[in-house]
């Protein structure tokens, strides 16, 4: 019994740690519907531009072109543990691996009526380094 205590006393920083977030916002995104996250760093006021947007449903997957500082990604996400999210860096000077800043998004429903896709976006900041705006365009092409 002590030892399950022990434990679970060690362990407790590292689960605070993990469900902790930021900003969270949701987006509801129908086909090739864009969405903007802007990355304003506070030191020199540079700003980086995530967006994204999905352009197929099929066979319970959802296929994510993601863009961020220039730089094209692809992901195939499901709604399954572990498979229906992702993470992405924000920065890349960190030395801490708990200080580190990131963008999480994820998977979270399908309205097969609507043609509509369900993305939660976490970030996280623990230095508070940058500003974070949400752009929900919401054009659809179909």
């Amino acid at each position: 019994m002590k030892k399950v205590a022990l434990l679970s006393f060690l362990y407790l920083p590292f689960v605070l740690l993990a469900g902790s977030a930021d900003l969270t916002h949701d987006f509801i995104l129908k086909k090739e519907g864009l969405a903007n996250v802007e990355v304003i760093e506070k030191e020199d006021q540079s700003k980086r531009i995530l967006s994204f947007r999905w352009t197929l449903f099929q066979n319970e997957r959802l296929v994510l072109l993601v863009k961020y500082d220039g730089h094209p990604m692809q992901y195939i996400l499901q709604k399954r543990y572990k498979r229906n999210s992702i993470k992405i860096a924000l920065r890349d000077d960190y030395k801490d691996a708990f200080k580190r800043s990131y963008f999480f998004l994820k998977f979270s429903k399908f309205d097969e009526k609507k043609k509509e896709a369900l993305l939660k976006v976490s970030i996280h900041d623990p230095e508070k380094r940058s500003n974070i705006v949400f752009v929900d365009v919401n054009s659809s092409k179909g």
